[in-house]
């Protein structure tokens, strides 16, 4: 199916003009229900789906838009996050028409399928409106009604997160209004697919997305913040939100940081177990702990996989909040791992965390489903370690649970004959190497951009619904 443009733009109303607006030739008609207004065209060029199963004169479609509206405003107010901030508390004219929160529905010709339109901002909230496609025609989600809960309840997260800050980052505002849509319906599978952006690049740092456009990645994310809230409830990104206001030059891992120390637990506890559901997923989910719906996720992938009588001997970078993989099938007995670096450049409270996990299948299968956690241990614990298993498929999991400047490089080898003396030690890697995790850069309000990112969500809800259907 489709997607959303990015989570906020500077712009025009469609009444305005602008980027996605109504013509001249469009008949527009508003419908009010309670705290919100749908504007609609019954013909011209943005004309909505006219079907009335009801036959009350109104068009279904933007009926169902303003209960779904009312719905998720409900849902986000009861789980205590803040209501999208109004017009009059900017100080500006009723520029819908009244009071109400306004919904626009018009047509974005296949580039996108929804906004949060910013009005304006002052130092710490902004006000904005919404406008959704006005019929989805062309686009790939299975219902109409599917369409606009994924959009409404994304969007309107959008609304939510500008009553505490003016901007946040990418992955932090994609992931959450990904993870909002998940908890207001657990049946849109919208959720499932975006985090696969997410599984697919396991290695990249949490919030260090790909330079650029917001990515796939980004919205991804949404997967960490579902994973602490099954761990620590939905309170905590409601308490969390509440600090990101209250502090709105505090940088946001600081914050999170913080939170967690006050539920007694920090990243370093919680980013290792992270690291081993994502692998209990996909077809390498049922057998140990994961997400209930771990079945429906992706797989991640292998970063290196080695036959029998093979070792993985290789020099590699961990970046900080991020997972490796590496698989290796044994032939049965001993099976090793060495560091051949100075333990001692390890020796801080901030080490690399590894466990090694096997798999149910005798016969090594990679996707063969996850079922147990064999061993876990922090890379300065020990330059060498050595375990009698039987023959099977077994995975060494490293994770940096930890923010940092730089990743940390470690030369390791993992299989059966791996020997602390190993004399084939890989080279140092380049200079280009060395550099640690990728930046992003800050998207602003170009609507260009927005409109780049607004494309490439609808290609991927097309391809990824075209797999599900």
């Amino acid at each position: 199916m489709l997607w959303l443009l990015i989570h906020s733009v500077s712009a025009q109303r469609p009444t305005q003009g602008g980027m996605f607006s109504f013509d001249d030739e469009d008949l527009i008609e508003t419908l009010d229900a309670e705290n919100v207004r749908v504007h609609y065209s019954l013909s011209g060029p943005n004309q909505v789906l006219l079907e009335d199963q009801d036959q009350n004169g109104i068009p279904d479609y933007p009926e169902l838009v303003a209960l779904t509206a009312l719905e998720v405003l409900e849902f986000y107010a009861l789980e205590g996050f803040k209501p999208p901030v109004t017009e009059a508390q900017m100080g500006l004219l009723e520029l819908g028409g009244s009071e109400a929160f306004d919904f626009y529905l018009v047509d974005f010709g296949g580039s996108a399928d929804g906004q949060f339109g910013i009005d304006a901002c002052d130092q710490s909230q902004c006000s904005g409106f919404m406008v959704i496609e006005n019929d989805f025609e062309g686009y790939g989600y299975g219902s109409i009604e599917e369409a606009t809960r994924v959009l409404v309840s994304h969007e309107l997260f959008h609304a939510v997160q500008a009553a505490y800050r003016i901007e946040l980052s990418s992955w932090l505002s994609e992931g959450t209004a990904v993870w909002a849509e998940h908890i207001f319906d657990s049946e849109l599978w919208d959720f499932y697919g975006l985090c696969g952006f997410y599984l697919e690049d396991p290695t990249r740092s949490l919030d260090r997305p790909p330079v650029g456009m917001v990515s796939g990645f980004s919205y991804g994310t949404a997967l960490f913040f579902d994973f602490i809230a099954l761990q620590l409830g939905t309170e905590f990104w409601v308490e969390y939100f509440d600090l990101l206001a209250f502090d709105p030059q505090a940088l946001e891992l600081d914050l999170l940081e913080e939170l967690l120390m006050t539920y007694e637990t920090s990243l370093s506890i919680l980013w290792p177990i992270f690291s081993q559901w994502n692998l209990a997923s996909g077809y390498r989910s049922g057998l140990i702990e994961s997400y209930p719906y771990a079945d429906f996720l992706a797989e991640v992938p292998a970063e290196e996989q080695a036959s029998v009588d093979e070792n993985i001997h290789k020099t590699h970078r961990f970046f900080p909040l991020s997972s490796v993989y590496f698989f290796i099938e044994h032939a049965g007995g001993t099976l090793n791992f060495v560091i051949y670096d100075d333990l001692q450049q390890f020796a801080s409270n901030e080490s690399v965390r590894l466990s090694l996990m096997s798999i149910s299948d005798e016969g090594a299968s990679i996707i063969a489903p996850v079922n147990q956690v064999i061993d876990a241990w922090e890379l300065s614990d020990d330059q060498y370690k050595q375990w009698e298993l039987p023959a099977g498929g077994y995975w060494l999991v490293g994770s940096h649970p930890y923010r940092a400047d730089e990743s940390t490089k470690v030369e390791f080898c993992f299989g059966a004959t791996c020997d602390l003396n190993d004399d084939n030690k890989v080279s140092s890697p380049s200079k280009s190497e060395k550099k640690g995790g990728c930046s992003t850069v800050n998207p602003g309000n170009n609507s260009v951009l927005m409109l780049f990112c607004a494309v490439f969500a609808v290609l991927h809800r097309r391809r990824f619904y075209s797999r599900m259907l």
